[in-house]
């Protein structure tokens, strides 16, 4: 990655944090942020960008 997509991604990241501690969950019909999440961290796989995610490719 280039300096100019990392500083990028990284302004999108703050700004996309910024905006998601302004929301209620419970204005959208969620429970609060108080109850405990089954899974810890992040709850899905993205194997498709993984940078350790390798295809099998025929020699």
């Amino acid at each position: 990655m280039t300096t100019r997509t990392v500083d990028a991604t990284q302004e999108l990241s703050a700004f996309l944090r910024t905006r998601r501690e302004r929301l209620d969950p419970r204005d959208f019909g969620l429970p609060s942020r108080r109850q405990a999440r089954r899974t810890p961290g992040l709850r899905r796989r993205w194997p498709d960008w993984s940078p350790t995610c390798r295809r099998c490719r025929p020699c």
